[in-house]
């Protein structure tokens, strides 16, 4: 099987046009994120769900980084893209409990548009010799207690638990986006949706994996990005207390980093894990 990955536009979201041209009568399937892990971008799903109907294809929307704030998000009067299945062409949607769904991992969902589409998914064997076996997943024996702790976080918070997590977060993210952008030779990527901010330097003479090499020297747990070269803040609602430390140790970081210019490269480069 052959993936064909398509350019991103200027806004680090999907290149519909590009992903329509890449398609041809062997293609079996399209996906787009909602949003994207390093950019915090959600790609024009309602576009590509166009494509997917016009060329019958199956459409998955990666919705496991937000899958469990979008929602909630759209629901208090943000400008959330529309995603799901009131979209014709989407078929299935991944979204993980274990980020905001605010559960332990590990925890995730799939949702099928259709619930035959459910029946491929089985992994079914009736002629072992020690009987019919029947398994959800690649995986055979589950341990229960993820399952039990994400049905009790469910149960406990119900939309209107999620709906007022969703509510700080996004407010704290939007803070922490003015607080980036005041400081000079940073710059936030893109808009992001939800709660994951990623931010680049604009300064040529900024190295921002330098920056984050000083923001990991004050204790911060720091990620990366490759394109563009960038600092990937996941937020949750740990950083609301914090903004103020964070934003007061990015300055410094900043300032260590135009100092540090000329002293080689940077201890670490992005990796995802």
């Amino acid at each position: 099987m052959e993936v064909r990955r398509v350019p991103m536009r200027e806004d680090f979201r999907a290149d519909e046009n590009a992903m329509d041209e890449a398609i041809d009568d062997q293609t079996m399937m399209i996906a787009g994120a909602a949003p994207c892990f390093p950019h915090g971008v959600i790609d024009p799903i309602e576009e590509l769900s166009e494509i997917a109907v016009k060329r019958d294809l199956w459409l998955h929307v990666d919705a496991c980084v937000g899958g469990y704030i979008s929602p909630f998000a759209k629901r208090l009067g943000y400008d959330i893209p529309t995603f799901d299945f009131s979209l014709p062409g989407v078929r299935s949607i991944t979204a993980d409990l274990h980020k905001f769904g605010h559960c332990p991992k590990p925890a995730s969902t799939v949702f099928y548009r259709d619930a035959q589409f459910h029946e491929h998914q089985k992994f079914d064997h009736a002629e072992w010799s020690g009987g019919r076996m029947i398994t959800q997943t690649y995986v055979g024996t589950r341990p229960g207690g993820a399952i039990a702790a994400a049905w009790a976080v469910m149960n406990s918070l119900g939309i209107e638990g999620y709906s007022a997590i969703a509510s700080r977060m996004l407010s704290m993210a939007k803070a922490y986006i003015a607080d980036i952008n005041a400081i000079d030779g940073l710059e936030v990527v893109g808009d992001p949706h939800i709660t994951i901010v990623a931010y680049q330097s604009v300064d040529p003479d900024l190295d921002i994996n330098k920056v984050a090499d000083a923001m990991r020297s004050k204790g911060w747990l720091i990620g990366m990005s490759r394109i563009p070269a960038a600092i990937i803040t996941m937020m949750s609602l740990l950083h609301e207390p914090v903004r103020e430390e964070y934003i007061d140790d990015l300055k410094e970081a900043v300032v260590k980093a135009r100092a540090d210019a000329k002293t080689g490269s940077a201890e670490q480069q992005p990796t995802y894990s």
